[in-house]
C-alpha cells in the first residue's frame, strides 16, 4: 500500500514538473526569455502618430506581424470593419461620436459605411467608395453571403 502511494506521487510529481516545463516554453522564446513587453507609459505624448509609428508601439507575440491596409484620408473615424470573401473591406465610420464632451452634433445622419478595394493587389487598400450614406452611429457591420448588415444605434 505504502509503495503503491510512492509511485503514485512519483508519477503526480513528474506530470506537475512537465507541465511547468511546457507553460514556461509556450510563453517565452528559443533563449527561454519571455518576448519584450513595452512598459506602461502614465504620461504619453498627446501628439498624433503616423502609421509607421503606430506600428512600433504595438506589443505582438513572435511569429506575428501588422501590415498596414488603409490609413486616412482614405477612411475616418473608423469603429468596424468587416471582409467579404473577394478580399474587399467594408469599414464603418462613425463621424460624428463624441466630437467633444457635449457630444455636439452626435445625431446628424452623417456617418457612412465604405468600400476599400485593392485594385493593384499589393495587399494595400487603393480605392474607397461611400457604400452606404447619412447614417446614424453605425457599430456593427457583418458580410453575409452578398449582403451587408449593418447596426446603427439610437440613442
Amino acid at each position: 500500500m505504502k509503495r503503491t502511494f510512492s509511485i503514485i506521487g512519483l508519477l503526480l510529481l513528474c506530470i506537475i514538473i512537465y507541465n511547468c516545463s511546457v507553460t514556461k516554453n509556450a510563453t517565452s522564446n528559443k533563449k527561454g526569455i519571455p518576448y519584450p513587453t513595452r512598459s506602461f507609459d502614465s504620461t504619453p505624448s498627446v501628439a498624433y502618430l503616423s502609421p509607421e509609428e503606430s506600428l512600433k508601439s504595438f506589443n505582438l507575440p513572435p511569429g506575428y506581424h501588422l501590415e498596414i491596409v488603409a490609413t486616412e484620408p482614405m477612411i475616418k473615424e473608423p469603429v468596424a470593419i468587416a471582409w467579404d470573401g473577394n478580399a474587399k473591406m467594408y469599414v464603418a465610420e462613425m463621424l460624428t461620436y463624441m466630437m467633444d464632451a457635449d457630444a455636439t452634433n452626435e445625431r446628424l445622419n452623417i456617418s457612412r459605411v465604405s468600400l476599400l478595394e485593392d485594385t493593384d493587389n499589393d495587399g494595400k487598400m487603393d480605392k474607397s467608395t461611400v457604400f452606404i450614406d447619412s447614417l446614424l452611429l453605425p457599430r456593427m457591420i457583418l458580410c453575409v453571403d452578398h449582403e451587408l448588415l449593418v447596426n446603427e444605434t439610437i440613442p
